[in-house]
């Protein structure tokens, strides 16, 4: 009968490190899933953004009307690629003008040196 329970007691022991490790590999699997889905959400998000003002939309429907849904979506991502482009860009120059002094009293320029230490 001991031998039985013993045998029991491992058949348990090794189920519930089996179910254990499925468990951490559906979690891991649902977190990659649910990564995925993020991404999409962003997407979706800027896209319902995008669409809420009423002149790019109208904008959109008028481009796809005049010129075809190949040429719009052609000009779409060449827009896109701009906009990114110039997000970029003004993020670039705020941060130098942020660093750059704005006058040339700050750093001294058109002063005469002098021997006297700064005050």
């Amino acid at each position: 009968m001991t031998a039985r329970l013993r045998q029991l007691e491992l058949r348990q022991r090794a189920l519930v490190l089996r179910s254990d490790l499925q468990r951490r590999a559906l979690a891991e699997e649902g977190l990659a899933i649910g990564a995925r889905f993020a991404g999409v959400e962003r997407k979706v998000a800027l896209g319902r953004q995008l669409l809420s003002w009423p002149a790019l939309g109208a904008g959109a429907l008028a481009l796809l009307a005049f010129a075809g849904p190949r040429r719009a979506l052609r000009l779409a991502s060449r827009g896109l690629v701009f906009a990114t482009l110039a997000r970029r860009a003004y993020g670039l120059v705020g941060a130098f003008a942020r660093r750059a002094p704005r006058s040339g009293a700050a750093t001294g320029a058109g002063r005469e040196p002098t021997d006297a230490p700064p005050v």
